[in-house]
């Protein structure tokens, strides 16, 4: 199975992720798929409360990867389906800039309560919601991380994780609303 690709022009009957701003990819002068933004990935040191429930009117500014600190890291999505959705879960990984494509080595991180997954709950039509549960993360020591966000069903056929025995296509891993990679390396300032 491969990942679920959705062209930038076609949201998914569904859950989706926001993508970065397009401003910002032609400031930089970076193509689409190099530019991982991810604005709906959100995460703040563990021992501050910088998340509110109140996602759609609040801001998150200049988020920074320290290695060794703890982050509490939330996953938001809005709901594009003409019907309410449920059974909608997030999951996150972790994993070293140069082994973005291979799957393999994708390190899965567990919420607080200990969970591999966090459950969107009923997400209304229009709806921008987070997932229920934070997860927990403690990057390692001297690296360059990515963290990768996705969207699945509970059930695992909506968008399950690509095999790890082929490296993945970056460029459809980025431009697919079910998917989000966030380089921890390159802050960047996000209103959501």
């Amino acid at each position: 199975m491969g990942i679920t690709f959705h062209s930038n022009e076609e949201l998914p009957d569904d859950l989706y992720m926001h993508k970065a701003d397009s401003c910002y990819k032609h400031m930089h002068g970076l193509p689409e798929w190099y530019n991982f933004n991810a604005p709906c990935i959100l995460a703040h040191p563990a021992d501050s409360s910088s998340i509110k429930e109140g996602y759609s009117s609040w801001a998150l500014r200049a988020r920074r990867f320290t290695t060794g600190v703890e982050l509490n890291v939330r996953i938001a999505a809005s709901n594009n389906a003409s019907t309410p959705k449920s059974n909608r879960i997030a999951c996150l990984y972790y994993v070293e800039k140069d082994y973005l494509p291979f799957t393999a080595h994708w390190q899965e991180l567990r919420t607080y309560q200990g969970n591999l997954l966090s459950d969107f709950g009923t997400v209304e039509l229009g709806q921008r919601v987070l997932a229920q549960d934070s997860f927990k993360l403690i990057l390692p020591e001297n690296g360059d991380y990515y963290i990768i966000a996705q969207i699945n069903d509970i059930e695992n056929r909506l968008n399950p994780k690509p095999p790890s025995t082929m490296a993945i296509d970056l460029e459809k891993l980025h431009q697919s609303y079910l998917w989000s990679v966030l380089d921890t390396a390159n802050p960047v300032y996000i209103t959501c």
